[in-house]
């Protein structure tokens, strides 16, 4: 009998989740996922987003002791404090603390998934809202030679890792309670409109796409994926108004994006502490919750399935 498409991911999915216990039980080195960048990673393993997706999508053994409950994953997630910090860019990563930080780790043959999310601070360190799109160009194109050196250096020691390059979602800058550097380096790009600064990262994500010319390597970004979970009740956008997640960056189309340019991601969908600290780019518990989700339906999902049935 054979399955094909659709039906054949399914049914490793299937396999590999009720085959979890075999991993746990027996003596197999458990797979691994290695998390690599910028703050959004660094956030993303500070919120245990990936765990709680492996939990959401069914990977993980639910188990109970001394009345605390407890879970076994099938896959470890790993590199996190090593492998992350705020601020980083992709000449860091070319440096040789973070260069080999990444190659000691991702050299093992456990990693079988590399999730990378950098690029970010390349761009807003070094772009104004009176760029051309010219000028605008030469800044992506040399932030996309940077991460294929990364990606290169990756190869050198691991061949069967699949990566997957994630990008960022729309920030929200009208809120004047972030943080001094954040608001900061909004001044110095020209405290540009929504639209200018939205439509410039989209154009810049859709650029970094062409990484997924390497093997084994996809990408995928989350622009629209804050306001269909959050909307945004200042600009008058209720939820789940605009594109749905498996519309956004589909494998298909991954320059496909949703929401609306002219908007905000909402505060509410955006890190804060309360009464002291409202976060202008970086997303709450939640918003990375829904980040790792989307990239979990596109990707990540079939990935692990694949990773654990190995």
């Amino acid at each position: 009998m054979t399955c094909k498409g659709e039906e054949m991911k399914n049914l490793v999915i299937i396999l590999a989740i009720l085959g979890t216990q075999l991993v746990f039980a027996g003596n197999t080195t458990k797979p691994k996922m290695l998390i690599v960048g910028d703050s959004w990673s660094m956030f993303m393993c500070l919120y245990n987003s990936f765990h709680q997706v492996l939990r959401n999508e069914g990977f993980a053994k639910k188990t109970r002791v001394q009345k605390k409950v407890r879970y076994k994953y099938p896959i470890k997630v790993e590199g996190c404090h090593r492998t992350t910090a705020p601020g980083l860019t992709t000449e860091d990563f070319l440096e040789d603390k973070w260069k080999n930080r990444v190659m000691g780790r991702a050299s093992d043959p456990a990693v079988k998934i590399i999730f990378l999310s950098i690029g970010g601070n390349d761009v807003t360190a070094r772009w104004h809202k009176d760029m051309s799109v010219a000028q605008e160009d030469q800044i992506f194109q040399d932030t996309l030679e940077r991460l294929e050196k990364i990606i290169e250096y990756i190869r050198e020691v691991n061949t069967e890792a699949k990566i997957i390059v994630s990008n960022y979602d729309y920030p929200n800058f009208e809120i004047k309670t972030g943080a001094f550097n954040l608001l900061k380096l909004f001044r110095k790009m020209g405290s540009p409109e929504p639209y200018r600064m939205n439509s410039t990262l989209v154009r810049f994500a859709s650029h970094l796409g062409q990484i997924r010319e390497y093997d084994k390597v996809e990408f995928i970004h989350h622009f629209g994926l804050m306001h269909y979970h959050f909307g945004n009740r200042s600009a008058g956008l209720g939820k789940k108004e605009t594109a749905e997640p498996i519309d956004i960056s589909p494998p298909h189309d991954p320059d496909a994006y949703g929401g609306e340019l002219e908007i905000e991601s909402a505060s509410r969908s955006m890190s804060r502490v309360p009464l002291l600290y409202q976060d202008n780019y970086h997303l709450s518990a939640t918003g990375y919750f829904h980040l790792v989700k989307h990239t979990f339906q596109h990707y990540l999902k079939d990935w692990v399935a694949e990773a654990i049935a190995q």
